[in-house]
């Protein structure tokens, strides 16, 4: 297996798992559900893709061809109907469109799958540049590319470029990953595409839709696309210091082993000991600083509100001057929720107006309690 046909297989094994964890996570949602049908017939894309690479006889070649087209058809269209569910596009219009899509979707299934009506949609295929069989395109297939998926690649992104405008904060956020995240796919798709009109490209297909993949998990982890929030935080946590620290210990050992039994006559043994001390001494802070970096980057705006609750009671307990309170709740509500600002304001009942009591934030302003009266 060449690096080009296993990269591709990780892109199809990465997006799967991403179409999987969206829908497994809301199976009643007709988003997550959408999500997970367009990276499955995506993956089934792809994984055509691989196949024409693996095998050597044309026949076979044909049928994995026919694999490819389903997937390639049908993805705009699935992916477009996402994106009206995603978006909340409602209407007559709309669905009318979405009608449209699959009527031409399922014409052009048609003529992939009828054996004499293929020939006007791919003739042929072939072997080429010592790197996989590409179709030869066919009088209808000039009209699939330049007008089915086309018009489909500016609907969509005319689509994600009207909702990132006309939304705001996180949604927005959202918006630009996501397209970012198309462009992606979209450019990795006519790399794939230049193929048939025998322009050699670079096979970087592969890794562009494995950057999709790595965009697409990195939006829903830290930015909750599509509703998504994740509360198996500690677990990540163990398992990312487990399979680090068990890493390190395999390649030390491995390494050590090697260099020093032959140079200094140390036994295996003798290296054991020592790199699992080293392990020991080095899990704790490993984890603890794994932990730190997951909350800054995915976990941001979530807090273990048991814990702070238990922190508040205990500590007011035992404080009694107003000052101390007021600065003991403020710095706590900035940093355990993250915020950008917090004010507190006290009524002043003979002037029938509020002051500001308390006042800390992320630009260093910060006025402390008021002396106590």
């Amino acid at each position: 297996m060449s690096f080009y046909a296993f990269s591709m297989l990780l892109s199809v094994i990465s997006i799967l798992f991403i179409g999987s964890f969206v829908y497994s996570k809301n199976t009643s949602n007709v988003i997550n559900r959408f999500f997970g049908i367009y990276c499955f017939i995506l993956s089934l894309w792809i994984f055509g893709c691989f196949m024409e690479t693996m095998v050597l006889d044309k026949s076979v070649a044909l049928f994995w061809d026919k694999v490819v087209y389903t997937g390639s058809i049908l993805t705009p269209t699935v992916y477009l109907h996402f994106m009206h569910k995603f978006t909340k596009k409602k209407g007559r219009k709309y669905d009318l469109i979405v009608v449209v899509s699959y009527l031409l979707a399922f014409t052009f299934l048609t003529f992939n799958y009828v054996s004499f009506l293929r020939p006007y949609f791919i003739s042929d295929v072939i072997y080429k540049y010592s790197l996989r069989f590409v179709p030869v395109p066919g009088p209808l297939w000039y009209f699939f590319f330049f007008g089915f998926y086309g018009i489909h690649i500016t609907y969509v992104f005319s689509l994600l470029f009207i909702e990132m405008k006309s939304s705001s904060g996180l949604r927005r956020i959202q918006m630009i990953y996501l397209m970012v995240a198309y462009t992606v796919m979209i450019t990795a798709g006519l790399f794939y595409f230049l193929l048939l009109f025998n322009i050699r490209t670079s096979p970087i297909d592969s890794y562009l839709l494995i950057g999709y993949g790595i965009i697409m998990a990195y939006t829903i982890l830290r930015y909750r696309l599509l509703d998504i929030q994740l509360v198996f935080r500690k677990s990540m946590i163990y398992s990312l210091s487990a399979g680090i620290l068990t890493s390190l210990f395999v390649v030390i050992v491995i390494t050590m082993t090697k260099y020093f039994s032959d140079m200094a006559g140390v036994r295996s043994y003798t290296i054991l000991a020592i790199t699992s001390l080293l392990i020991a001494v080095l899990f704790n802070p490993l984890r603890n600083r794994i932990q730190r970096l997951v909350d800054k980057r995915f976990y941001k705006r979530s807090y273990d509100y048991y814990s702070t609750i238990q922190q508040v009671s205990s500590t007011l307990a035992t404080m009694f001057n107003r000052n101390s309170i007021l600065k003991f709740i403020g710095n706590l509500i900035y940093e355990v929720l993250g915020l950008e600002g917090v004010y507190m304001l006290a009524a002043v009942p003979a002037e029938g107006i509020y002051e500001a009591v308390y006042q800390i934030n992320k630009d260093g302003g910060r006025i402390d309690p008021l002396t106590e009266d």
